[in-house]
């Protein structure tokens, strides 16, 4: 299931015998003098999860140990720390508590224990501070960087218990005089599905050295290569920081991509993000009848969300058979009932889950937004095998990664494992696999196809958690029993 808040997790601290664990030469602060080496910039995201202050940085004093070069010091929540940040740390500026930062092997860097305000402990989640990982932080062009999690912090006196910070992937120190240059910038959108096929989004620049910025639009995904960085720094074009607008052409998913730029038109950094053309095609669809929809993806990733037995309105496509869509697919799901919040309609169009079935045997869902928000933006529901499908793979390379559906009488499933969640505010959009063992739609009758009939039997019986995962002898409780093609609810005493 999804880690909805990775910073929470408790780390339980051991001690493991690497052969830097515990060695003073790495992990004792050295004495003595300390240089000063002039101004740096601090960028805090160690503490997000506690202020949710994002992108913040200052102005801080950065000193080198005269007697252990490689050692450097800087107080990092003093006079120059916003108060919106402060008053969840220490309640005021702390000008005499230090962060310590050990480079003297630059491939392993890493901030040893040290303490803010009496009250909060800070280190990097690396075996020096008994911890089993190795998440040092990256010392390139005299600019301290960390992927996320590298950072663990706690209260004084809380024992073991530690959380993981750098949540965001911001902590930076960036060294007086340092080569490096800060192109980074955010890319924001309130909503995934374009109004009146106007998407709008905003940029926030973050880097000091961000000088213009480019966009570019193409159908599908991003995926990072060097070739569609090239096309998008080709074919962009000129956009500002602040609130700006794009449109696509026809219904689907498309990539934005976003690129800053230094001084002589220079590439600094490069983001993406996504929206869809929404278009309900009124006079392309028929009614079919009501069709049954076992929804198990949300109920396989959200701990308080169970598989859901749905009946939902479906349509097939005038001129292509075997092409399906669930007509808002959510609207009577018993969680967004409680929840309505959370269950997202438009006025200006309606939320389908397209279902292509044209090749029974390569059943696939389309990626479109499914009209809800769980509290991370909004959620879309489609096949890897959809995915892969835009990046080029054929049919037989995808059939042998088991990844179709399949779509037999008026059963349409998938295997396990081939199902996609993204929600746009968890992760930037990062794809979650969902397991949904129970995920299937039944065609209503209409659809033209006989009922099949089960046995008596139906095969062998195999039971399912309200979570979704098998349990191999039931007993004292709820379960899902699934037997042939006929899936329920059962208590077991």
């Amino acid at each position: 299931m999804k880690l909805i808040y990775p910073a929470f997790i408790l780390m339980i601290a051991s001690c493991f015998g690497n052969a830097y664990a515990q060695s003073d030469d790495r992990t004792t602060i050295p004495d003595g003098e300390w240089t000063v080496l002039g101004e740096g910039t601090y960028y805090e995201d160690v503490f997000t999860m506690m202020h949710w202050q994002r992108n913040n940085h200052w102005p801080v004093t950065v000193e080198e140990s005269v007697e252990q070069p490689g050692w450097y010091r800087f107080v990092a929540y003093g006079d120059g720390c916003p108060e919106s940040i402060s008053k969840y740390l220490p309640g005021t500026p702390d000008n005499e508590s230090y962060m310590y930062i050990n480079a003297t092997d630059p491939e392993r860097a890493f901030i040893p224990v040290s303490t803010f305000g009496g009250s909060l402990n800070v280190c990097s989640y690396v075996v020096e501070n008994q911890f089993d990982s190795e998440k040092y932080l990256n010392f390139t062009d005299g600019t301290f960087t960390g992927p996320e999690g590298c950072i663990a912090y706690q209260a004084v006196g809380a024992g073991e218990r530690w959380s993981l910070g750098n949540f965001f992937e911001n902590f930076r120190l960036v060294l007086p005089e340092s080569t490096s240059r800060d192109y980074r910038f955010k890319i924001s959108a309130t909503k995934s599905c374009s109004e009146d096929n106007t998407f709008t989004y905003t940029i926030e620049t973050i880097g000091v050295d961000v000088k213009s910025y480019k966009a570019c639009i193409v159908p599908g995904y991003f995926n990072g290569t060097a070739e569609e960085i090239e096309y998008a720094d080709i074919h962009g074009t000129a956009i500002h920081e602040g609130d700006n607008t794009c449109k696509g052409d026809s219904r689907g998913r498309y990539s934005l991509i976003v690129i800053s730029y230094g001084d002589n038109n220079d590439i600094g950094a490069v983001n993406s993000t996504y929206f869809y053309y929404m278009d309900d095609e009124a006079d392309q669809w028929l009614p079919l009848g009501e069709a049954t929809y076992y929804e198990d993806v949300l109920g396989s990733i959200y701990p308080d969300m169970t598989t859901e037995k749905l009946t939902v309105d479906i349509e097939v496509h005038k001129d292509r058979p075997g092409y399906f869509r669930i007509v808002e697919p959510y609207k009577n799901h018993p969680y967004f009932l409680n929840y309505t919040t959370m269950y997202r309609p438009h006025d200006n169009h309606k939320h389908y889950l397209y279902i292509n079935a044209e090749d029974p045997e390569a059943v696939y869902l389309e990626d479109m937004p499914a009209g809800v928000n769980l509290g991370y933006g909004d959620a879309s529901i489609f096949s890897a095998a959809y995915k892969y499908l835009c990046d080029g793979l054929t049919k037989e390379e995808i059939a042998d990664l088991d990844l179709f559906g399949t779509h037999e009488g008026r059963e349409i499933t998938f295997p396990d494992n081939s199902l996609i969640l993204v929600e746009r505010q968890y992760k930037n959009g990062l794809f979650v696999q969902a397991e949904a063992p129970m995920f299937r739609i039944t065609l209503p009758k209409s659809a033209g196809i006989d009922e099949i009939a089960t046995d008596a039997d139906g095969g062998q019986a195999i039971y399912y958690n309200l979570q979704g995962v098998r349990v191999d002898n039931p007993s004292g409780g709820m379960f899902i029993r699934r037997q042939g093609r006929t899936t329920e609810k059962v208590i077991i005493q």
